[in-house]
């Protein structure tokens, strides 16, 4: 279905093919093109769905899960970048060149606010493993580092004019519209986008083994005569960091194909195979987070009718519903439940009344 929408499609997107002559080109581009969106699709509706579970179930009163929620916020924004990305880019039409740039600056933006959100919570789950520290008063940090530093990143390149058509979609270009290459537009890519991202990759990886470790040794340490206090410190650790260990997994599974498709592209040797890798798994961080949000435990547990409609009621209702005291500690909560907001006694109590 694709390949024959395609080939009705007379306009060529970019003005430099990517493989082969242009014809050829044409087809393969807009294959890839739409893969990309198709993926960002599934991306955009898996973010929106961790947002509104947050939401619903009112977790945003817990750090881990608001870690979660900007992890949430950066992948819908990107879904939405990746979307946009599928632009017809014309270089005499001051509308196209201008849409094209901001498709560009909205993708570099996004992509570093993805990242950094992953680095976040990393270095969140290191600092409560390793030092048994609570990060909460760093959160404004994390915020900042999240969604302001790349604010200032993804300007220098409109210094230089180097937001425009790159490759099969608006990023930073390495080409001019007549195809010589741009070399300003390569050194850009590499020192504010490549070399950083494979940097913090490294850095993400050595902090997760890291984590790993600790946890193994904090398991052997805890196991013998049984400690009431030990025990619960090691319940309140693994409700901590259970929701979050998944998520720099998911970003270094997204990133490995269009890391090896970005090598193979700088040698000026594009593999169609390799692209189609990459547009499948580079928007993929909404879908694969929503994934494993709906998979943890305590979110199937909440999955049902009745829960959601009951939450949905407490919504609606002028009633004020506390889910702990409010001189309760963090440590409290986690004992008596990791993120559980509302009592089933209480759901179950409202919905009998209300049927009533």
């Amino acid at each position: 279905f694709l390949q024959n929408k395609i080939m009705d499609t007379e306009e060529v997107p970019f003005p430099c093919p990517l493989f082969g002559n242009i014809s050829e080109s044409r087809k393969y581009e807009l294959i890839v093109v739409n893969i990309r969106v198709c993926v960002a699709s599934i991306s955009f509706i898996g973010s929106l769905f961790v947002m509104t579970l947050i939401w619903l179930f009112q977790k945003h009163k817990f750090f881990t899960q608001r870690l979660i929620l900007y992890l949430g916020i950066a992948s819908f924004l990107s879904s939405i970048a990746y979307i946009l990305g599928r632009v017809e880019y014309d270089p005499n039409d001051s509308n196209s060149t201008r849409f094209c740039q901001f498709s560009g600056f909205l993708l570099f933006y996004t992509d570093w606010t993805v990242l950094l959100t992953t680095l976040a919570i990393t270095v969140n789950l290191l600092l409560r493993v390793t030092n048994k520290m609570r990060s909460e008063r760093f959160e404004i940090v994390y915020f900042v580092l999240s969604f302001g530093i790349p604010f200032f990143i993804v300007w220098i390149p409109f210094v230089l004019d180097a937001f425009g058509p790159s490759g099969a979609w608006c990023w930073i270009r390495s080409k001019y519209d007549n195809c010589d290459s741009f070399y300003d537009g390569k050194v850009l890519q590499f020192s504010l986008w490549y070399f950083p991202l494979y940097l913090t990759i490294a850095i993400l990886f050595l902090m997760y083994l890291l984590i790993v470790v600790k946890v193994r040794l904090q398991i052997r340490q805890w196991n013998g005569v049984y400690n009431p206090q030990v025990y619960q410190q090691q319940k309140l650790l693994k409700e901590e960091i259970k929701p979050l260990i998944w998520y720099p997994v998911i970003y270094f599974a997204v990133q490995l194909f269009p890391l090896i498709n970005r090598i193979v592209v700088s040698a000026d040797a594009p593999k169609f195979p390799l692209f189609v890798l990459h547009v499948t798994t580079s928007p993929l961080t909404g879908a694969l987070i929503a994934l494993a949000y709906a998979l943890d435990r305590e979110t199937i547990r909440r999955l049902n009718w009745r829960s959601i409609r009951a939450n949905l009621c407490y919504r609606s209702s002028d009633q004020i519903v506390h889910p702990y005291d409010i001189k309760e500690t963090q440590e409290e909560e986690f004992e008596n439940s990791a993120y559980l907001l509302y009592d089933i006694k209480k759901e179950d109590q409202f919905m009998n009344n209300s049927e009533n």
